[in-house]
């Protein structure tokens, strides 16, 4: 019953970045309930709340894993420093559930804020709901996020291997303004350049993986070098316009890749920004859209035209999924992945034979 349950505020200055800073294997729940304005609250929360840019005031190697977090009001897990950054760090192996990601500005399962080599891998995030009207919407899975008046964002950011069951993710306030543009995605990157989001399941929001550029400095240029690869993207919700709900959706960013990826039961496939170098788009698992859009490059994500022809090496066909994305027996995924010399590993960690099959998972067990 606090503002925040666990909670580092860092706000004199420092002459060192805070470094190996560990929140290990706590439950933190029914926390953030006593909610006032303008108070950033939830269950894990480090923040910088003073403004200006001073690289000494910095997270280094902070660890935040093996923890439950559930009930709480308000960003459940966050690495937010306000103006300044956070490095080779890790969010790992949590479990974030039932919170209610309302009241407060912006607020999401995991939050990491002006990032350079952070991984968020491994978490369990379900069934938390949202309602909130801040800039970049509510609710998201993961937001890797960056700040709008400084125009600087991170890199070299990961998210894989986590389960993202969005259930019903919440909805927005006013109409359609954040369900089109930031909010909702299980997976959101704004301003961050080469980020791998790979062997992830995704379902149940507006959007499965989306991006953003805020205008400052060289938006074309702030999403360079993103991958996408072996994540299952399902069953996104109707809003209200159902005018997003789009498997993935690129705003801006060169060198793009989107490979391995299933797309199934979502309005639209894929979305990419006309005014982009098309991305290496391969191996992906397209499969019954709802408005029959499988791959679209145009100016607004809204907008159904042009569609662009999918590489001859994806499939369109069912891919015969079941329980949390996994394929069964005689599935067109299997082996039909992208040939890899890396050898990764799928979403529950084992070993993936060469090629690959497409989505988060390799092994058919019924």
């Amino acid at each position: 019953d606090n503002i925040g349950g666990i909670v580092a505020v860092f706000e004199a200055p420092l002459t060192n970045y805070i470094r190996r800073y560990r929140v290990l294997n706590n439950k933190v729940h029914h926390n953030g309930q006593n909610w006032r304005a303008n108070v950033v609250l939830g269950g894990i929360l480090h923040k910088y709340p003073s403004s200006g840019t001073d690289p000494t005031r910095a997270y280094k190697d902070v660890i935040v894993d093996g923890n439950e977090v559930w009930d709480n009001e308000g960003y459940s897990i966050s690495l937010y420093n306000g103006y300044n950054e956070t490095f080779m760090s890790r969010v790992s192996r949590n479990h974030v559930h039932d919170n209610n990601q309302s009241e407060a500005f912006d607020s999401h399962s995991i939050f990491v804020a002006r990032s350079f080599g952070v991984v968020v891998e491994e978490n369990l995030i379900e069934n938390n709901s949202g309602y909130a009207a801040g800039p970049h919407g509510t609710a998201c899975g993961v937001l890797i996020d960056t700040d709008a008046t400084i125009n600087e964002g991170g890199d070299g950011c990961i998210v894989r291997r986590n389960v993202m069951d969005g259930g019903w993710p919440g909805y927005t306030m006013g109409g359609g303004g954040n369900e089109s543009a930031n909010g909702q995605a299980g997976v959101f990157v704004i301003d961050n350049t080469n980020v791998l989001i790979e062997d992830n399941y995704i379902r149940g929001f507006f959007s499965g993986i989306g991006t953003y550029a805020n205008t400052g400095g060289t938006p074309a240029t702030k999403l360079n070098g993103l991958v996408v690869r072996g994540n299952v993207i399902v069953d996104l919700l109707v809003s209200e316009s159902d005018k997003n709900a789009v498997g993935i959706a690129v705003r801006s960013g060169m060198d793009v890749v989107i490979e391995n990826n299933v797309f199934s039961n979502c309005r639209q496939g894929i979305w990419v920004h006309n005014s982009l170098t098309a991305p290496t788009e391969r191996n992906n698992c397209v499969y019954a859209p709802r408005n029959g859009v499988y791959y679209a490059r145009s100016a607004s994500i809204d907008v159904a035209t042009p569609t662009v022809a999918l590489d001859a090496t994806d499939i369109i066909t069912d891919p015969m999924l079941y329980g949390r994305g996994r394929p069964h027996i005689g599935s067109p995924l299997f082996d039909a992945g992208r040939p890899s010399a890396l050898r990764r590993r799928d979403v529950e960690g084992k070993q993936r034979p060469n090629p690959p099959s497409i989505g988060a998972h390799d092994v058919a067990t019924l």
